[in-house]
Formats: structure tokens, sequence, C-alpha cells
């Protein structure tokens, strides 16, 4: 863990270390064309200009040294954290209780897995990479040309301020548009999840033009809501190429008008298109950056409610581990719902001694399988108890009681291991 934190020092330090060289380096591309545009003879001048293009290319050193460092250390940081998140997120969701997992899709569920973590992976993508960059580059060009002239400089953040307040207000009221599609994607997932899971079945009936059109009715309804979002998004972008060309105008006629009174210089018209282009390039990716923001909330938002989302079935506080000196098996007055109408079991008793055999025979959906079901702790009893070796099964350990219990399942899934995998598994 600490060297993760470590990592992510690095990162940032390196981060912030380049984008103030970055906003340095102008400040001489301007000082060599003030040289360039003197009246001093050649000879005097090109010493001068060799200087300032090594100290370009130093301070460029440093900078492409800088973002090598932040590259690897981000590197490392995230795919150690994004193991973790998703080892977290397989943690928590395997202790969730057989009802739950059967009225979910399996697939949205491994796909609400893997937006999690790379939820994780976009949003510290876009701080590090986008938004400290940003502020960096904003604060640190504001500042020099305050120095050189106030006016210019007051005029580059307004337009900054304006730029990024109709960027965050679009965004936030994308928002809710960002959750629709990310449920619409999951939904169309668990649609395809589900018809590939029962291949079999539709083979078997022929219903592979039925399944068809509901595949289509789902990757039709996502493709609405990726379109709209996918023009709103466009129509912004086109605010933003306005604005940006809006600026490069007003700076330039403000920067004749100090330059024909002496007050700015040729370098200075270089260094504004600089600062210029890098800020608008920059501020280009802005509203991508709050879009990834909520799209990448929207996306974790799924997996942190099933998180959130207590264990319906787990130990007590007080449980202990099961003593199997004797399987003596006894079900006491067991009742059993699904829901309130619908009722399984009704006071049912039963013992089954230590080394007996029994057969719970009866038409389907008489309850047989409830009943291995309850004494698993699958479900937990509406009313009754279940007693292995006298001891209630609600008071032991689930991993003790389903540890010391061999069940073959009706159902003949395998995982996609060896075969002495499998057999060896239970």
């Amino acid at each position: 863990m600490r060297k993760r934190w470590f990592s992510l020092f690095l990162v940032i330090s390196g981060v912030i270390a380049a984008s103030i060289l970055e906003v340095i380096t102008p400040m001489y591309y301007k000082h060599f064309f003030d040289i360039l545009s003197s009246t001093q003879s050649k000879e005097m001048i090109a010493p001068q200009l060799f200087n300032t293009i090594f100290i370009i290319l130093i301070l460029s050193g440093f900078v492409w040294l800088c973002w090598r460092i932040s590259s690897f250390a981000n590197i490392y940081f995230e795919a150690r954290t994004m193991a973790g998140l998703r080892q977290q997120a397989y943690n928590y969701l395997t202790y969730h209780s057989y009802n739950f997992f059967i009225n979910n899709f399996t697939g949205a569920l491994v796909q609400r897995i893997g937006r999690y973590a790379r939820a994780f992976e976009r949003i510290i993508d876009r701080i590090v990479w986008d938004l400290l960059s940003l502020m960096v580059r904003i604060i640190g060009v504001a500042i020099i040309t305050w120095t050189i002239k106030p006016a210019l400089s007051l005029l580059m953040i307004g337009w900054t301020i304006l730029y990024l307040i109709i960027n965050y207000f679009y965004s936030t009221w994308r928002f809710k548009y960002s959750i629709k599609m990310a449920q619409a994607d999951s939904k169309t997932t668990a649609t395809l999840s589900d018809a590939i899971a029962n291949q079999n079945n539709i083979d078997v009936f022929w219903r592979h033009k039925e399944e068809s059109v509901r595949c289509k009715e789902v990757t039709e309804e996502q493709a609405k809501i990726t379109l709209s979002n996918w023009n709103t998004d466009a129509g912004l972008d086109s605010i933003q190429g306005a604005l940006i060309v809006l600026i490069e105008f007003f700076i330039f006629y403000f920067a004749i008008y100090y330059w024909q009174r002496g007050i700015v210089t040729l370098g200075t018209f270089v260094l504004i298109q600089l600062y210029v282009m890098g800020l608008g390039s920059r501020l280009w990716g802005f509203s991508r950056i709050i879009r990834d923001f909520y799209e990448s909330y929207a996306d974790m938002k799924e997996m942190v409610e099933i998180m959130k989302l207590p264990h319906e079935i787990k130990d007590t506080r007080s449980a202990k581990p099961l003593d199997i000196s004797s399987s003596e098996i006894v079900f006491k007055d067991v009742s059993f719902s699904f829901n309130k109408t619908r009722q399984v079991l009704n006071k049912i008793n039963l013992k089954i001694s230590s080394g007996e055999k029994v057969a719970i025979i009866g038409p389907s959906g008489a309850g047989k399988t409830t009943i291995i079901r309850l004494m698993l702790r699958f479900y937990d009893l509406t009313s009754g108890k279940i007693t292995i070796n006298k001891q209630n099964i609600h008071q032991v350990t689930l991993e003790s009681l389903r540890g010391n219990i061999s069940l073959v399942p009706q159902d003949p899934l395998l995982f996609h291991r060896t075969i002495m995998e499998n057999i060896g598994y239970g």
C-alpha cells in the first residue's frame, strides 16, 4: 500500500512539474523572436539565439522526463488499484445469497465489476492528465501574461472562466443521460448474456427469430440513447470551436493595439499564440473531463449499489464452527415461503439419523430441492429450525456448514477448468 501511495505522489509531482515547465518554455520562444526582430547585427544575434535554443532544449528534456516518470508511476498505481477494486467487488458479490444470483443476470454482474475498475481508471486519468495539468497551466498563463500586460491576462482569464462555466453546466445537465446510457448498456449486455446462456433452448424450440427481434429492440433503444448523447456532444463542440476562434481574434486585436504603442513586442505575439493554442487544446477536452466523471460515476454507481446491499444470508455474531461428531439431521416444524403468497413447506418434521440413507420423493414443485437448499442455508426459514448434531444451522458458520456437506447439484454446470479441478472442487 505504501508503494502505491508513493507512486501516486510521483504521478502528481511529475504532472505539476511538467505543466509548469511547459508554461515557462514559451517565454524563451518569446525571447527568441524578440532577439530575432532586434536591430542588432547577425553576428551579435546568433550566439544569443543559440543560447536560447539550448535552454529550450534543456527545458523540453525536463518536460519529457517528468511526463515519463509520472506515466510509469501511474501505470503501477492504476494497475494495482484496479486489481484491488476488482477483488473487492468480487469478494463482496460472491457472498450475496442464492436468491440474489437467480434474480440478476450473470453477464450484467460481470460487466459491472469490469466497469467499476475501469471507471476508477478514467477518473484518475482525467484528474491527473487533464484537470490537474489544466489548472496549473491556467494559473501559470494568468501570472505570466499579467506581468506583460494585465489587460491581456484579464481577457484570457475571463474567456477561460466563461468556457469552463458553459462546459460545467452542460455536463451537469447531461449527467442524467449518462446514467440512462449506462443502464441501456447493462440491459443490452444482460439480454445478450441471457440469450447465449440459453442457446440450447433457442435451438430446441427454434426461437431464433423471436430472440433476434428481442435483441434488436434492446440494441435499437440503446442506439437511440447513444445518438442523442453524441449529437448533443457534437453541438457543444461547435460552441467550443466558436469560443476559441473569438478569443484568438480579441487577443490578437488587443495585442496589435498595444504593439502599435510599443507596449508589447513581436515575441509577445508568439507567446500569446502558444498560450492560446495550448489552453485551447486543453480546454477543448474539459467537457470530456466532466462527462467522463459523470459517466464513470454512473458506471461505478451500479456496482456500488450492489456493494451497499446487505448480504441476505450471513453468519450471526455468535456463530460457531459446526461439530460433526454425529451427523443426525432434524427438521422441526420447518416452514418456508418464497413470498407471502407462495408457501412451499408447512411445518415439516423430519429426522435423518447418522449413517441413514433417505430418499425424498414427490412431484415437481413439491419442495424436494428446497429442503436441500434450506439445509445448506441458501435461504433462511420462515419458521421452525434445522439442526445437525443438535446444532441449529442458523447458529453455525456458513463456511463450516457448507464445507461439511457434499452435494451433487442438479444443474450440470462446470467451471471452465480441467476435469480434475472440477471433480476435486467439492
